[in-house]
């Protein structure tokens, strides 16, 4: 079954609310923290941003990438050590996490402003 994406939303580290197109097997998982959203009003992320993630290493020893939602999501906090993804093979892989990227985003006035 294909699968498809969802329009989330990613809390900046502002507080501000953005729209991001997530993947929908990533937006169920509970650690990353994503909200499904319908909300026309909210400003999708502007794409020259980076939202914050972690990097974890699978069990092959090839780094993994998982964008995070909030910085109060369990990925991000700690909480959580862990986070799955597909393989090319379509295999469901796990990566433990070694590290946090901070988001990178540009001076912006917000929604609403």
């Amino acid at each position: 079954m294909p699968r498809g994406f969802s329009w989330c939303i990613y809390v900046d580290d502002l507080g501000r609310q953005w729209a991001l197109r997530v993947d929908d097997d990533y937006a169920d998982d509970p650690a990353r923290g994503w909200e499904r959203t319908e909300d026309i009003e909210i400003i999708s992320m502007p794409r020259q941003w980076r939202p914050r993630r972690v990097v974890g290493t699978d069990d092959q020893g090839f780094a993994r990438t998982a964008v995070v939602a909030s910085t109060a999501a369990p990925l991000w906090t700690g909480e959580a050590v862990s986070f799955s993804f597909e393989r090319s093979d379509q295999q469901i892989g796990v990566a433990q996490v070694v590290r946090r990227i901070a988001e990178n985003i540009e001076a912006h006035p917000g929604p609403g402003a």
